[in-house]
């Protein structure tokens, strides 16, 4: 559940809070129990909350730098299951849509199917696994969960230059992406991960 807290936490309205040791996910509750040594940890950077928050603030500054409304348009719910809420924030088109679990780690695998506000046809990528979903003609996404996992959805068609899934670090505007929407799409070289074709990452948008 911790990954589905610091999701909320970072991708939700306002400035995100992190508390010192959250990323190495200590569990103190109370005095003095709350303020372990940081050092204790070795500074962990391949801890998988670490991880979690890198993500996370690279997508949330990529959606800032396409969008410089993104921060000031509010969260609302997009879908609610038995066990998960769905979020959106962001205008049309350039929204994130976080999905959260409370299901917990020792959960399986299983599919739902949520109306997000991307338009049918759209190519969403989930920004921890790398995966890709296309929105059916009925405006539906059909989301696969697992093991309690938060999902973040972003449109593929706007991740070059957010360093994620593969996609090259660059400093873009959404003039960029609309100035070069004829451009080659990147494809894919496996279920893990992404990579951008030579001609798109060394000729695209050019600032």
């Amino acid at each position: 559940l911790a990954k589905n807290i610091l999701t909320f936490t970072i991708l939700f309205d306002g400035i995100p809070m992190v508390y010192q040791g959250q990323e190495q996910h200590f569990s103190g509750a109370h005095d003095p129990e709350n303020r372990e040594a940081l050092w204790l940890s070795n500074y962990n950077t391949d801890a998988p909350l670490y991880n979690v928050i890198k993500t996370l603030n690279r997508l949330r500054k990529h959606a800032i730098q396409i969008d410089p409304n993104y921060i000031d348009t509010q969260t609302y719910p997009v879908y609610r299951g038995p066990s998960e809420m769905g979020f959106r924030k962001g205008r049309e088109g350039r929204q994130i849509v976080m999905v959260l679990s409370t299901q917990g780690s020792k959960s399986g695998e299983y599919t739902i199917r949520m109306m997000n506000g991307y338009q049918p046809s759209y190519v969403v990528i989930d920004v921890f696994t790398c995966r890709t979903y296309t929105v059916n003609d009925m405006g539906e996404l059909r989301l696969e969960m697992d093991k309690g996992e938060p999902r973040v959805l972003y449109p593929v068609n706007l991740m070059y230059g957010s360093g994620l899934c593969g996609y090259g670090t660059a400093k873009v505007t959404y003039l960029d992406f609309v100035r070069n929407q004829s451009s080659p799409s990147p494809t894919p070289t496996s279920s893990e991960g992404w990579v951008p074709r030579g001609d798109l990452q060394e000729s695209c948008y050019q600032m």
